[in-house]
């Protein structure tokens, strides 16, 4: 849905603003902002956990994904203007320039990427704004998932469950993200009060509630989307967390069903 939600925008200047407001729900590591100085556009980025060594991996991996989904959104290249960097020039410091064909300053005492400020009005060829709005609305919600009130490991857990690739993660899979060990995992998040598969039940019914009165998916789509091999065990799981059927949900919330 964050995804649909930047192709669908209007205009590049859209997609890149709905982008930095909802940057939560992709799981961040650095903090992130964008400006405008004297028609030029400014990415940057910071680094409030002091990563050390290991900046110049999450800042490659920032970067090049941004410059592949703005590429992506537009359906053509994106041209840059410069890129600066906090780091020393690594051994394969050639792929940077070549890559986002720009000049590249490394040991610069910043995190920014600079591009012509006028195409953030160029309009994005997938816009649709009913898509648009249904999408941000759905990224709206489920940012409000994240308590500022909750402890820092709570909401990476959190993270994490929205953001698993090819499925929801296991806790093994959180404990690696985050560097910790699962018995530690499990034993941090009781000190905290909630369970690993608290937050992931929370995470997946707030998804199926979304799907059921949002999109006109049947009920087996809404069940591997949630992470269930069977429809049946999504129906009983649904009902444990709502004490209702997701079609009874469904008839009661949803627009495409009135």
């Amino acid at each position: 849905m964050f995804g649909y939600a930047l192709a669908s925008s209007a205009t590049l200047g859209d997609a890149l603003a709905f982008g930095v407001r909802h940057v939560r729900l992709a799981g961040p590591v650095l903090e992130k902002s964008l400006r405008v100085e004297d028609n030029v556009a400014i990415f940057e980025g910071h680094d409030p956990f002091e990563l050390g060594e290991l900046l110049p991996l999450v800042s490659e991996f920032w970067f090049s994904s941004t410059h592949s989904v703005i590429g992506r959104v537009l359906e053509r290249p994106f041209p840059s203007r410069r890129l600066l960097l906090p780091y020393p020039a690594p051994k394969h410091a050639s792929l940077y320039s070549e890559i986002f064909q720009c000049k590249v300053d490394f040991n610069a005492g910043t995190m920014q990427w600079h591009f012509d400020a006028a195409l953030l009005k160029e309009k994005c060829p997938n816009a649709n704004p009913i898509s648009a709005r249904m999408c941000a609305d759905f990224c709206h919600r489920m940012l409000q998932s994240f308590n500022d009130d909750e402890p820092e490991l709570v909401r990476a857990v959190r993270s994490a469950c929205l953001n698993g690739v090819g499925g929801f993660p296991s806790v093994v899979d959180v404990a690696a993200r985050i560097n910790v060990s699962p018995r530690t995992l499990h034993r941090r998040l009781a000190e905290s009060g909630i369970s690993y598969q608290a937050i992931l039940d929370d995470a997946r019914r707030r998804l199926a509630e979304e799907y059921l009165r949002n999109t006109a998916l049947s009920i087996e789509e809404i069940a591997a989307r949630t992470g269930f091999s069977e429809a049946s065990n999504f129906r009983k799981a649904f009902k444990k967390w709502t004490q209702e059927l997701p079609a009874d949900y469904r008839r009661r919330t949803s627009p495409w069903t009135n």
